[in-house]
C-alpha cells in the first residue's frame, strides 16, 4: 500500500511539473512547493485527501529552477 501511495505522489508531481513548465515565462515561479496528503486504506487503496483526514502520508515536494 505504501508503494501505491508513492506512485500516486509521483503521478501528481509529474502533472504539477508539466503544468508549471507550460506556464508563460513572465508568470513562471522560480520555486514552487506542493504538499499532498495521501490516505492509505486497505479497502480503497491510496487517494489524495484533505489534510484533516485520518491516517495519511503527508509529502512535501519542492522544486527550484536551475
Amino acid at each position: 500500500m505504501f508503494r501505491e501511495g508513492l506512485a500516486l505522489v509521483k503521478e501528481c508531481a509529474e502533472e504539477a511539473v508539466t503544468v508549471v513548465r507550460d506556464l508563460p515565462e513572465e508568470v513562471k515561479p522560480d520555486e514552487f512547493e506542493m504538499q499532498l496528503a495521501v490516505k492509505l486504506d486497505g479497502k480503497v487503496g491510496a487517494k489524495i485527501v484533505e489534510l484533516n483526514s485520518g491516517a495519511q502520508l503527508q509529502v512535501t515536494l519542492r522544486w527550484k529552477r536551475r
